[in-house]
């Protein structure tokens, strides 16, 4: 009788993808907040900063 042995993967527990750290509501509706306040508190676009602000905060977390 032969034993097997399992030889584990290189790639065990490992993501083939690099790792991406998303922002939390929290840290949109901040940088979304500030947005606003650079247009000059004008309503009406509130979408497109929320937009804006988690499209700059994926960015800037996932700079390499």
């Amino acid at each position: 009788m032969t034993a097997k042995t399992s030889v584990p993967s290189k790639t065990a527990g490992k993501s083939t993808s690099p790792s991406t750290r998303k922002p939390t509501a929290e840290e949109i509706a901040t940088r979304a907040y500030y947005l606003y306040l650079e247009r000059g508190g004008q309503h009406g676009c509130d979408q497109d900063d929320w937009y804006r602000a988690e499209q700059e905060l994926m960015h800037e977390m996932n700079k390499k």
